[in-house]
């Protein structure tokens, strides 16, 4: 009987699902620099370039916006309607 070959699987999940459950855990509404800090700590590969890509993918998706907040700091929220989220 022939042994068969171990496939190792590379499990992750997408970096847009992870963005979304991180901002949910901090209530909805966090700054981009929180949000990278925590996710990069996930996924220490991670460059802001990217991240900042997932997070324009969600605001196209329209699942949260992104604004100047105090002191010009990007914050990030969820949209109007996502899931108890909303204003």
């Amino acid at each position: 009987m022939r042994a068969r070959a171990r496939e190792h699987y590379w499990e992750s999940r997408p970096l847009c699902d992870e963005i979304v459950d991180v901002l949910r855990s901090k209530g909805g509404v966090a700054s981009t620099e929180a949000l990278f800090d925590t996710i990069s700590r996930m996924r220490p590969s991670l460059s802001f370039k990217e991240f900042m890509k997932a997070l324009m993918s969600l605001e196209i998706e329209g699942l949260v916006v992104v604004y100047r907040g105090k002191r010009g700091r990007l914050e990030v929220r969820f949209s109007e309607g996502v899931r108890g989220f909303g204003r």
